[in-house]
């Protein structure tokens, strides 16, 4: 819900420092992720280069989980300000969510066969309020 402020005439989002934490968070649990894929692409390479003098392909898997850290951050930085853009401007949506689920279901076919429950996969749409 939004509310007028009496001052600016311009529309006020009671959540907006909600929204821009909520951010911040993301944006900090995304550079965490990176930063571990870029230091245990170091340590692959570090490892590889110190048991045997020819490389193999031990550097390439280390360079690659190092580039994937890298790219990791080049994009959540720049998620991270276009959503800060949005929050101001109050203009920020929440995009549509699939979220996958585990769901144990009973096999019905089995009843008779020890009463087994199956994992099974779902998607839902969640869709915002």
């Amino acid at each position: 819900m939004l509310f007028k402020s009496r001052k600016t005439k311009q529309k006020f989002n009671p959540d907006y420092w909600r929204d821009h934490s909520a951010n911040e968070r993301t944006y900090l649990s995304w550079m965490r992720a990176s930063i571990a894929l870029m230091g245990f692409g170091l340590v692959i390479l570090r490892l590889r280069t110190a048991s045997s003098m020819v490389l193999g392909l031990g550097w390439l898997l280390g360079f690659v989980f190092a580039m994937v850290g890298l790219l990791t951050v080049v994009i959540a930085t720049r998620r991270y300000f276009l959503i800060r853009r949005a929050i101001d401007s109050n203009s920020y949506e929440p995009a549509q969510v699939w979220i996958i689920g585990v769901v144990r279901q009973k096999d019905e076919s089995s009843r008779n066969a020890g009463n087994r429950n199956i994992l099974k996969l779902e998607v839902m749409n969640k869709k915002p309020n």
